[in-house]
């Protein structure tokens, strides 16, 4: 383990930061693709659905809540 402050300890916590970044690039990639109809099965809208009633499986897919202000990650 690199001693705080350190430059490995700097670049450690930068490759922690990137592999985050690579794992929210690729669920927000995967959700936009299921919504444009390119992965899984998007289902027709049944006839009492409200007009964009796709939006709440996107938001879970995407793996987002909205805590009041504005959407967080969950």
């Amino acid at each position: 383990m690199a001693r705080k402050g350190s430059l490995r300890a700097a670049y450690e916590g930068f490759g922690r930061q990137v592999k985050r970044m690579q794992n929210e690039h690729t669920k927000y990639r995967e959700a936009l693709e299921w919504a444009l109809g390119a992965r899984g099965d998007f289902k027709e809208r049944a006839e009492l659905d409200a007009p964009c009633w796709w939006r709440e499986e996107l938001k879970e897919r995407a793996g987002l809540k909205w805590d009041g202000e504005k959407y967080i990650d969950v």
